[in-house]
């Protein structure tokens, strides 16, 4: 009766919290191996990456955790945004009750409310004694929907009562996480739009801007920005060959045509 009251009280928070609420702290880093035995680093395999990670810390035996589970909320995200998707995030639910074994994951035994993992294609990691700190992960008892930004790794989010695949993507667009729109795929390249490889579909700068021009000092229409040279440039007279009437670089028999084309006329200012 005792261990009831206990996780009813952890999960007695479900309902005081808003649909989007802010952790304001920072995710540590963890390496962990889910059921399947695919082993997940917080920051190089995801945040450094440029894709927000949305941690779900639950219980099997906790009620609105299920209720959540069995929204399709999260799994939706990892169908649309994940890695067979627009590749933008990552989805890992996390048991936190380290007596779990693998066969009340599956809706087996006692302490479940069902199988946790029919249907399921995101990560879910079940271990003991836990790594992650509940203090940081579960402030506001289960569940806890951490959603993580990349860029300076940041607990931003907690999308626990976000019920429906729409509305986590709507609570995680709005925070404006890193510039990140689920549903707009990154698209990588130039975004300067002076550049000559401007790429007007690029959400991404990749820093291959280039500029097509006369790189020579010396010509008369050098470019100072240009960074790839075009084979443009102008040197007009410089240099100390007269005769080159054509600017080829030698004094020969066109440049002769030339000047007897032009023998004889007025020269004009």
């Amino acid at each position: 009766m005792k261990k009831l009251l206990n996780r009813l009280l952890l999960v007695a928070s479900f309902g005081l919290t808003g649909m989007a609420m802010g952790q304001y702290g920072t995710a540590p880093d963890f390496t962990v191996t889910d059921i399947e035995g695919n082993t997940h680093q917080l920051y190089a395999d995801i945040l450094d990456q440029g894709k927000i990670a949305v941690v779900q810390i639950a219980a099997t035996w906790c009620p609105p955790c299920w209720v959540l589970h069995t929204s399709g909320a999260l799994q939706g995200l990892h169908e649309a945004f994940g890695p067979d998707g627009t590749d933008q995030l990552r989805v890992i639910i996390y048991e936190a009750d380290p007596t779990t074994t693998l066969n009340q994951l599956m809706g087996m035994g006692g302490n479940t409310m069902g199988d946790w993992t029919e249907g399921v294609t995101h990560s879910i990691v079940n271990e003991s004694p836990l790594s992650l700190d509940m203090g940081i992960w579960r402030p506001f008892g289960y569940p806890t929907v951490n959603v993580v930004r990349p860029s300076d790794y940041e607990i931003v989010l907690d999308t626990r009562n976000a019920q429906t695949f729409q509305a986590q993507m709507d609570a995680i667009n709005a925070a404006g996480i890193d510039g990140i729109v689920l549903g707009q795929p990154t698209v990588s390249g130039c975004t300067y739009p002076l550049a000559s490889n401007f790429d007007s579909e690029a959400t991404e700068e990749d820093g291959s801007c280039f500029f097509l021009g006369c790189t020579n000092p010396d010509a008369l229409n050098y470019q100072m920005y240009a960074n790839v040279e075009d084979g443009s440039c102008d040197f007009g007279s410089v240099g100390n060959c007269s005769a080159d009437l054509d600017g080829d670089g030698l004094a020969a028999t066109q440049d002769l045509l030339l000047f007897l084309s032009a023998f004889g006329q007025a020269c004009v200012d």
